[in-house]
């Protein structure tokens, strides 16, 4: 699944500042053919900004064998530098939950998705109708003088 919203992660170490945390995060993918765990994913820089950075900063220690956490809302963003010659890939977490802590937010975003796929409908129709209106609406001719 790599780094992604959704997928299950360890924080491996943690650096807080000011108004961020930079920690090591690695994601891992069961192989089923060997049964072994495999890093898909492995940055010692991911940023953990606002909810993200507030949560992780509460948590005091970090386990050993890293602390399980599911990524809710991440991003990733690249940036070239042009005077280096050199892109930079920055990835961030806005949002986590620890095992055991999830919600579930698949119900509030089938009901967004809904609302939401519902107003598209009605705006939909709405340009419908005013097309409908357009077309039928006669067109007088003020250029009968023209020669063409």
């Amino acid at each position: 699944m790599g780094f992604t919203n959704g997928a299950y992660a360890k924080i491996w170490s943690k650096e807080e500042h000011e108004k961020y945390t930079t920690c090591q995060v690695s994601v891992s993918k069961k192989n089923q053919e060997t049964g072994e765990y495999e890093v898909e994913f492995q940055d010692g820089y991911v940023m953990f900004l606002g909810n993200a950075h507030e949560a992780i900063s509460e948590i005091d220690d970090i386990p050993e064998n890293g602390l399980s956490v599911r990524l809710v809302y991440t991003d990733t963003r690249n940036k070239y530098v042009k005077e280096k010659k050199k892109m930079y890939t920055n990835f961030y977490v806005f949002k986590f939950e620890l095992p055991g802590n999830e919600s579930d937010d698949s119900s509030d975003n089938s009901k967004k998705s809904a609302k939401s796929s519902a107003k598209k409908t009605t705006a939909k129709k709405t340009a419908t109708k005013t097309v409908k209106k357009k077309v039928e609406t006669p067109i007088e001719d003020e250029d009968e003088d023209l020669p063409f």
